[in-house]
């Protein structure tokens, strides 16, 4: 089993280095605008799950504090397409005080473009999120960015048209896969399967429809 955890490990930091690598490129300094190619990917690979939500997410927020705002405003843009793509797990790690307050911390930057960018983000998440109780500290701090005399830009209702805010499904429970009906043991670990409503099928920016599963596990080692 150990042999089997020393592989999973190195498996998994190399997965994690051709994300960063993937990252980087998509949100480089040298790209003078958005590289759709590269962010579909980006979000392809987290659908995927090549690497947890959580890690994907903390990769980019610290894109996010780079001190070029090129690089800066290219993350947001990726960061749209994520959370817009992800599903519920990565809507509900988004809708966190932390990331608010970093959110807060982009808006408060220096580049006018950065700033318009950040706050056209948080008024388009709030505005997708607001009927969701879990999600309620975002359109908070859309309320509170508004108290503090943040001008926010035009409110495009085109941008959340197809924007819905994701619940995680029930977990179903069982002793087997029920796809292939292999049982659960170590490394074959149970895992809650994404939700597969229409809407989901048609992302406003998504590379192509999520995996067909009607199961409750991945055939893949994931530590939650």
């Amino acid at each position: 089993s150990n042999r089997v955890f020393r592989s999973f490990c190195h498996n998994r930091q190399r997965t994690n280095m051709g994300f960063k690598n993937l990252l980087e490129a998509a949100t480089s300094e040298t790209l003078m605008e958005d590289n759709l190619q590269l962010n579909l990917e980006v979000v392809d690979a987290v659908r995927a799950h090549e690497l947890p939500h959580k890690d994907a997410l903390n990769a980019i927020r610290f894109r996010l504090k780079n001190k070029n705002p090129n690089i800066v405003l290219r993350s947001l843009s990726l960061l749209e397409m994520v959370v817009k793509n992800c599903g519920a797990q990565m809507q509900c790690l988004v809708a966190q005080k932390d990331f608010m307050d970093e959110m807060r911390a982009v808006i408060n930057s220096d580049t006018p473009l950065v700033r318009k960018k950040a706050l056209e983000l948080m008024q388009m998440w709030g505005h997708a999120f607001k009927d969701q109780p879990n999600y309620r500290i975002v359109p908070d701090t859309v309320a509170s960015l508004r108290a503090a005399g943040f001008e926010f830009p035009p409110f495009n209702a085109n941008a959340t048209t197809m924007f819905v805010a994701e619940k995680a499904p029930d977990w179903v429970e069982g002793e087997n896969c029920f796809k292939c009906r292999s049982a659960f043991n170590w490394p074959f670990r149970k895992s809650r399967a994404p939700s597969l409503s229409p809407l989901s099928l048609n992302p406003p920016f998504g590379p192509r429809p999520p995996p067909l599963l009607t199961v409750a596990s991945s055939h893949s080692l994931t530590f939650t």
